[in-house]
């Protein structure tokens, strides 16, 4: 018998499983796939490094540093050259750089004088009256060009979403404590600027990932992890022991638990939490995955005219409206089944680090 069990070897569920070892507790992970990692899977090809999933994370150090270091994985990160802080948009044909301080929104041909003055408004709009979309939020504050240009770009990238459905409380919730807080986005970040100078030096957030490519952090976690983790077993459904214990029938086997963290995407959630409560997995199954795919293409270094001085580029062509309320009434329905529980990037956070931190505060919550 084990104490915890985590369904699912993506990032949150492996990172669960190994900061609950930390603390002492008794883990067991298994993982449907051959291999762990989810999402994240890396390719070597013809001398390239591809990314099927996420290509780096931004660390603030934290619970990802503390991960990384454990898992001896340190030696192996590697930080985004200082050029990545540049980002792209086409523009007329060509690729226009974000501008990254107020000199260069100045003289930036991305947003037109209109466009420009119209920032300045920004301190004098009130608040939302209720929950607003992404492009409703950017539009009453920062007006129409800021949504075209700067915005969607980074919905499209992060998200693969329409600004118009996702909601800005849940998918920009830094930049909407904002408005909560200030008032203003301009005086918000200008306020928390002055207090970070007042209480000494802020952890940097750095771009990083690692020479083998992001697929090494869950292999590293699943290899410090052992014989815990057990990769090809497929769960099929969870039910109680007579004794109040949860059972996971998988794998022709039952594994018996004080605790199962479900740490798959919605979908697989809700096909195992259908049998005990219907309206629960009706929830889950109404948070939209929009379909994406992903093409990595590989040119000789000569062949590109461009001088390389950025992240990426962007040309343009889910957490939705009401996200938070239905995570509150998941939450809810869970309370009904003790000792259940759910990690996955559907909630809390969609980058690794915030998976990574997610798993390690819901570890310090259950000692």
């Amino acid at each position: 018998m084990t104490d915890t069990l985590v369904i699912g070897a993506g990032i949150s569920g492996l990172a669960t499983a190994w900061f609950l070892r930390e603390r002492g507790h008794t883990v067991r992970v298994l993982e449907a796939a051959s291999e762990p990692g989810g999402c994240m899977r890396t390719l070597a090809r013809d001398g390239f490094l591809i990314e099927a999933g996420p290509n780096s994370t931004l660390s603030k150090g934290g619970a990802f540093d503390e991960l990384v270091r454990g898992v001896g994985l340190a030696p192996e990160q590697i930080e985004a050259n200082r050029l990545a802080r540049r980002r792209f948009v086409v523009k007329g044909g060509a690729p226009v750089a974000l501008p990254g301080s107020p000199i260069a929104f100045l003289r930036t041909p991305l947003f037109s004088m209109r466009g420009k003055l119209r920032l300045l408004l920004e301190p004098f709009q009130g608040r939302a009256a209720e929950e607003e979309s992404v492009a409703a939020f950017v539009r009453r504050r920062l007006g129409q060009e800021f949504l075209d240009w700067a915005i969607d770009p980074f919905v499209s990238g992060v998200y693969a979403g329409d600004p118009d459905k996702l909601s800005a409380r849940a998918a920009t919730a830094k930049v909407y404590a904002l408005e909560a807080e200030y008032g203003s986005l301009i005086r918000g970040a200008l306020a928390r600027a002055l207090r970070g100078k007042a209480s000494g030096p802020q952890p940097v957030g750095k771009l990083v990932s690692f020479r083998g490519g992001m697929q090494a952090l869950p292999f590293a976690i699943a290899t410090a992890l052992g014989d815990a983790v057990q990769l090809g077993v497929g769960t099929e459904r969870l039910t109680r022991s007579a004794n109040g214990r949860w059972q996971a029938h998988a794998g022709g086997a039952v594994f018996e638990t004080d605790r199962v963290v479900l740490a798959v995407g919605a979908e697989q959630a809700a096909q195992l939490l259908a049998p005990l409560d219907a309206s629960l997995a009706s929830e889950l199954r109404a948070i939209h995955y929009p379909p994406v795919m992903s093409v990595a293409l590989g040119f000789g270094r000569s062949q590109v005219r461009h001088p390389l001085d950025g992240f990426g580029m962007r040309a343009i062509p889910q957490y939705e409206l009401g996200h938070l309320t239905r995570i509150a009434r998941i939450d809810a329905g869970l309370s009904k089944l003790p000792g259940l529980y759910t990690r996955a990037n559907w909630r809390d956070g969609i980058s690794v680090a915030d998976c990574v931190t997610n798993a390690q505060r819901f570890a310090a919550s259950l000692t």
